[in-house]
């Protein structure tokens, strides 16, 4: 039976491509007579033929299945649900896939289980097995919760069996839980990430001289991503936090010896105008001050390269986005990742014929890894140099997760005090390079 809400225009999002996003908004509380602001997630669509975004009824999902939820958990779904729709959209746009094209003149009414399996089998190769479970749960409860309000079909739907809850009370008590339908179902072929990958099969390092040449390479050959490289490398940052920076967002400090940062979505600043899919192009965690500092001396040199070559693009449409494409747009995630991986393997070459280091680059060829090696990298540069040891000499996890940008229970106070540590981990580089520099000469 159909909900009598107005779920008309959620049927028939698909008939033209639609992109959505979420978005946290602050709202005013008169509940229980209060009057007081808090955050609310929402879902939003962008306007047919417009540059406008609406809010979408799907956001009703947070508020009932999601509505006992902490508002981290509510973004995590929240992104989930987003990415999909926006994968599906994609889907129908490019016509490749024929599985999607019922979408196109039916929208959600003919939405079915193997248009989640394909979405499942797109996230293989960038996503661990943990992650792809997370995210089928997810979309799973979406597909249920779907199907209750009549918007869907048996396709779609997710059978529910009542399991025995163990309980003093002599009441038979059960509670409800969702079959997963592509457990032991041949109808739907899934390839999920191996999960006995074991984190030795991930790369997740590399020797300072190793990186440096690194760096090197990207700043000779790849001079689009360079700058993103050494941001990744020096600062931890993700690879959609790096395509969401303007020229704007960033602040020199010379004097100091870093950089620091401002991460945020800039997604309708920068991909609003342009029919393309950026489900990869978002941003985890905003925040303000994230510091890149120059590790290896050449941070500043290589700023300066890339705003030069940006002030000498003749394509060049967007004169705020920090990061352009081969045809002067804003730079994707996917764009990213692509010149990223041509960087890899030519890197790979490099150690194995110019460093003759054949075993190191077979080591890479095996091991799995992607631009978030930088994150890796950065980390662990930190600990080995010892600029997260606190008073009494030993590593600060506290520490480590404001650097790096990391959630906690305790992130409110910890970024009070951002620009202190910044200051005091760009001081200590500055002290270990003098003794380097020192002990050199004599």
């Amino acid at each position: 039976m159909k909900t009598n809400l107005d779920f008309n225009d959620i049927g028939n999002i698909f008939m033209i491509p639609m992109k959505y996003k979420l978005k946290t908004i602050t709202i005013r509380d008169f509940s229980k007579y209060q009057n007081k602001e808090r955050k609310e997630v929402i879902i939003v669509r962008q306007y047919p033929n417009s540059e406008a975004w609406i809010p979408s009824q799907l956001t009703s999902y947070l508020k009932t299945v999601c509505g006992s939820m902490s508002d981290n958990s509510k973004i995590k779904e929240a992104r989930v649900i987003t990415n999909f729709l926006n994968y599906i959209n994609n889907e129908i746009s490019l016509g490749y896939n024929k599985i999607f094209d019922i979408l196109r003149e039916n929208g959600l009414y003919k939405l079915n289980l193997y248009h989640l399996a394909e979405f499942l089998n797109s996230l293989r190769n960038d996503n661990s097995y943990k992650t792809v479970k997370d995210k089928e749960n997810i979309l799973l409860k979406f597909y249920d919760y779907l199907y209750k309000l009549g918007i869907t079909g048996e396709d779609a739907k997710i059978e529910n069996i009542p399991v025995p809850i163990k309980s003093n009370d002599k009441r038979n008590q059960v509670r409800w839980q969702m079959v997963n339908p592509f457990v032991g179902n041949p109808q739907y072929v899934i390839e999920y990430p191996d999960q006995e990958r074991v984190s030795s099969q991930i790369l997740k390092d590399m020797d300072e001289d190793i990186w440096h040449s690194f760096v090197k390479l990207a700043r000779d050959k790849y001079s689009n991503i360079a700058l993103g490289v050494i941001l990744q490398i020096c600062g931890g940052l993700r690879q959609g936090e790096i395509v969401n920076l303007t020229i704007d967002s960033v602040e020199l400090n010379r004097a100091k010896n870093y950089v620091t940062v401002s991460i945020q979505d800039r997604q309708d600043e920068l991909f609003a105008d342009r029919d393309i899919d950026t489900r990869y192009s978002q941003v985890k965690k905003p925040r303000e001050g994230q510091p890149v500092f120059n590790f290896n001396g050449e941070l500043f040199d290589i700023w300066d390269e890339h705003i030069e070559k940006l002030n000498n693009n003749q394509k060049r449409k967007h004169f705020n986005a920090l990061f352009l494409d081969s045809y002067g747009q804003p730079m994707t995630a996917q764009v990213y990742q692509k010149e990223f991986h041509k960087l890899k393997w030519d890197f790979i070459e490099f150690v194995d014929k110019k460093l003759n280091k054949a075993s190191l680059a077979d080591e890479y060829r095996i091991k799995s890894w992607g631009s978030h090696i930088g994150r890796h990298i950065f980390t662990n540069h930190l600990i080995k140099k010892g600029y997260l040891k606190n008073i009494m000499g030993q590593h600060s996890s506290q520490l480590l997760m404001i650097l790096r940008g990391d959630s906690s229970v305790k992130s409110s106070e910890a970024y009070l005090n951002l620009k202190s540590i910044t200051e005091s981990v760009a001081d200590m580089i500055d002290i270990v390079g003098a003794i380097a520099v020192s002990m050199k000469d004599n």
